[in-house]
């Protein structure tokens, strides 16, 4: 699936999101980030994509200047043998995973 929003001439679009993304960055186990009403499709897949399920992309101007956010910024690597063991490596790759899961408060 494929959504695409643009402005038509110097009307932006307003999305909800810099207010979803500063109240995610805030939420803690105690207190997750659960939005009032459901967020706008647009504002839904870049959050999903932010979280690893597909990509997103979004240009537009802060001012006067151009910028491009990218959600392929989010990748988590880590580092293991070259041969690894692969329960070993099973277990590694399943603790970044779980704190994936944590940090995110994912509910799937």
């Amino acid at each position: 699936m494929e959504i695409k929003e643009e402005a038509k001439g110097d009307n932006p679009i307003n999305p909800d999101l810099p207010a979803h993304v500063a109240a995610a960055a805030e939420q803690t186990e105690a207190h997750p980030y659960s939005p009032r009403e459901p967020l706008p499709i647009g504002d839904a897949a870049i959050l999903m994509a932010a979280d690893g399920y597909g990509s997103g992309r979004i240009e537009g101007k802060q001012g006067d200047k151009f910028i491009a956010i990218s959600t392929s910024e989010t990748v988590r690597n880590f580092s293991f043998d070259r041969d690894p063991d692969p329960v070993q490596l099973y277990e590694i790759a399943a603790r970044v995973f779980e704190e994936i899961e944590r940090q995110r408060h994912l509910e799937h």
